[in-house]
């Protein structure tokens, strides 16, 4: 929240909001998540990212650079990464510079991809198959158009059929004209009938070539009942949407507050009528900047501008738009910038012109009126410099994210209804420079960023949030060894989650998960493998099973190898659980292929607990240990502070009296690591966690109430701080503070 907050001791988010919340994120319920991490996926130039959505189980992400497109997707076993044509990445050719990529406007229907920008015609791209996509041009048929003429001007044609000379009685056409369309009217026994040809071919300013579209022209003598193309080289649709059935344009160079809609079902039919299915062409009067953007809300299509939103509906909010029955009234005055809304429990967010708040727009029923409210009004501070981009990731916590314009990501939790709104800064070793999400084949929604890191253009995905067991799920019996199994399962399974989780950005994993079966002789001690997997190397490697509900363990050290398939080994911590397995890890204890971090530092997260920090030398690190599954990557610190703490008690203010904390209580789930102080420079650990805890696994983390006594000061301005500095799952439902204050209070 802003800091001149602080003296508004008297309200409730007062005491349940932050001064600094970096790197954590809140939920519904109120608690605080160390974010999640990212993962890196490839190494990209700058470029726009665009979200081609075919279904849920098969999206893409289209990477726009300068002439060119390519793609990428999940595969049918969930790795993501390029459509290939061949060998090498799948490339179309496309007509948008860097920076006209990044301005580019799209409506998508099924397959077919629609795409507008001011000075370019638009386009369609399309997917032809899984693995194919085309990029191309299309025929607009009889429209849009331009108001008819009201000027003595005149049309003559040469022919009624065919190809024909236009020729025009005053200077009309130039050479951007070519792929223009014109509308012409003649009378036949007193029936006004409009004809359609288009421009093919220049000559000079009253003279062009065209070709007769529809219905041969009744007629070819002078007329002054005539409309242009409204599109032409140089004026072109800047925004598209679809929205009841039609395709809505908007915003060229000549008409910047006109819409244009097409017949229903007909994408690029634009031929006008009185039939409710027609074409629509509409100029909204009470905005006279350029529209930004078109949205499909749920009663209504949306057109933001920078003097404020207009509603698009027929003669009532939620009507059907009709040729004769359409309203486009300006419902409100907050300004927008180019950022592309989105919908969340039925409220359409949006970005004012500045970027610096996000407003949630609806209408209202009892009031029958369009509203717009502040989405940030008490933490106006964290989109200092603007945001741009909005993206909404859908799973349990339910956040949207945005880029601010100094590189670090934003994300807010909203839920109206239950009036809950918080703001999250997220700081990583690097420059945000766009976001996109798409679905991955399960329907899960999946964050994707482009980050530069010192000039290099990486391609991340966030992680996701991990879920974990719950303890008093395992129980098999009351007797003290199905405690003891219990246990042992429960600590099994929730190292199984740890592996799960990522706390650390730009992040490489690696595993030595083996899925041929292995059997293990008791009495001669081998381990004989149905394919040969075994090295001579591998003597002083550990084989380790991989659970699946937690009861099913084994732990081996090679002690000898015989051949690929049979080494003799020694049991660690008891007898496996059995001795013919399917899913095992064979240990390592260095990595290769880091050659992204060369020279840097980075943090290693080592069979879910942290192992430490290595500096990598010629693309690799050497970790002095056995594991089995490793994460890389670059670290972050994540942390809270509060406001002054304090209360009423007795008619005072105790914020302003001298105090002394001299304990924290942490409420916590499932969390390792954390600091947790009155001061930074004085900070107790919350827990240190043994990367070698029982039976071989990480330490339990701590779910429940964690004390910490704190040698304190005497001091009137008092606040905690709470950090994350290690790179594990740290939750936080609940802080207690009990202090000694001056004057008996």
């Amino acid at each position: 929240m802003d800091s001149n907050l602080k003296g508004r001791f008297d309200l409730p988010i007062f005491s349940s909001g932050a001064e600094r919340f970096i790197n954590f994120i809140s939920n519904f319920q109120g608690n605080a998540l160390y974010r999640p991490g990212t993962e890196y996926m490839e190494d990209l130039f700058d470029c726009n990212m665009i979200e081609f959505r075919f279904n849920y189980a098969q999206n893409y992400l289209v990477f726009a650079y300068n002439t060119k497109f390519r793609f990428m997707t999940f595969d049918s076993v969930g790795n993501f990464g390029y459509v290939l044509s061949g060998a090498s990445p799948l490339e179309v050719t496309s007509p948008y510079s860097l920076a006209q990529s990044k301005e580019v406007q799209v409506a998508q229907n099924a397959d077919v991809m629609y795409m507008t920008h001011h000075g370019i015609a638009p386009y369609k791209l399309t997917r032809t198959s899984a693995t194919t996509f085309t990029m191309s041009t299309f025929d607009f048929k009889d429209g849009p158009y331009l108001p008819e003429n009201s000027t003595t001007t005149t049309l003559t044609f040469s022919a009624l059929t065919g190809s024909v000379t236009v020729t025009a009685s005053a200077a009309l056409f130039s050479s951007n004209d070519v792929g223009r369309l014109i509308r012409v009217a003649y009378t036949v026994s007193s029936t006004v009938t409009w004809y359609w040809l288009k421009i093919t071919a220049y000559t000079d300013t009253t003279h062009v070539t065209a070709t007769v579209m529809g219905d041969n022209l009744s007629a070819a003598t002078a007329t002054t009942r005539w409309r242009l193309g409204a599109f032409y080289t140089g004026c072109y649709p800047s925004a598209c949407c679809f929205h009841n059935g039609r395709l809505f344009y908007a915003n060229s160079d000549k008409q910047i507050t006109t819409v244009w809609g097409s017949v229903v079902g007909d994408y690029d039919n634009f031929a006008t009528g009185s039939d409710d299915d027609d074409a629509v062409y509409l100029t909204l009067s009470e905005i006279t900047e350029e529209i930004s953007w078109l949205f499909p809300a749920i009663t209504s299509l949306v057109a933001g501008s920078s003097e404020g939103l207009c509603t698009i509906h027929g003669a009532d909010v939620g009507d059907p738009i009709t040729p004769t029955d359409v309203e486009a009234p300006k419902v409100n005055s907050e300004g927008c910038n180019s950022t592309i809304p989105l919908i969340k429990d039925g409220v359409v967010f949006y970005q004012s012109l500045t970027g610096r708040r996000l407003y949630s727009f609806n209408y209202n029923l009892l009031t029958e009126s369009f509203v717009s409210e502040d989405a940030n009004v008490v933490s106006y501070d964290i989109t200092s410099s603007g945001v741009s981009q909005l993206k909404r990731i859908k799973t349990k916590h339910d956040l949207i994210f945005m880029v601010r314009s100094d590189g670090k990501l934003l994300s807010t939790n909203i839920n109206l209804n239950e009036k809950v709104v918080s703001w999250h800064l997220h700081e990583t070793d690097g420059l945000v420079k766009r976001i996109a999400s798409i679905t991955d084949n399960n329907g899960y929604p999946r964050l994707f960023l482009l980050i530069d890191r010192g000039g290099d253009y990486r391609l991340e995905m966030l992680s996701s949030f991990v879920d974990f067991p719950i303890r008093s799920d395992f129980y098999t019996g009351d007797a003290p060894e199905d405690i003891d199994d219990d246990d042992m399962a429960y600590a099994y399974k929730v190292a199984d989650k740890l592996q799960e989780c990522n706390f650390l950005d730009c992040m490489m994993s690696y595993e030595n998960l083996q899925s041929n079966a292995i059997t293990y002789n008791p009495t001669a001690h081998t381990i004989t493998a149905t394919s040969s997997v075994f090295t001579s190397g591998d003597a002083g490697k550990y084989i380790f099973y991989k659970t699946s509900t937690g009861y099913e363990h084994g732990r081996f050290e090679i002690t000898a190898y015989t051949s690929g398939t049979v080494v003799t080994v020694s049991e660690l911590n008891g007898a496996p659980t059995s001795n013919t397995y399917t899913d095992w890890y064979l240990s390592f204890s260095s990595v290769s292929g880091l050659t992204i971090f060369e020279g840097q530092e980075v943090s290693v997260v080592a069979n879910g607990g942290y192992l430490g920090d290595f500096t990598v030398s010629s693309g690799a690190i050497s970790l002095g240990t056995q594991v089995h599954s490793v994460k890389i990557g670059l670290p972050y610190v994540g942390e809270i502070k509060t406001f002054d703490l304090g209360f009423y008690v007795q008619g005072v203010n105790t914020q302003v009296n001298a105090k002394s904390v001299y304990e924290i209580v942490l409420r916590l789930i499932n969390s390792s690591g954390g600091l947790v102080g009155t001061s930074k420079y004085k900070m107790a650990s919350v827990q240190l966690c043994d990367t070698d805890g029982l039976w071989g696994l990480p330490a339990l983390p701590i779910d429940g109430d964690e004390h910490r006594q704190l040698s304190d000061n005497i001091k009137r301005n008092k606040v905690v701080y709470i950090q994350q500095k290690e790179p594990m799952h740290f939750e936080i439902c609940g802080m207690f503070v009990n202090a000694k204050y001056e004057q008996g209070i």
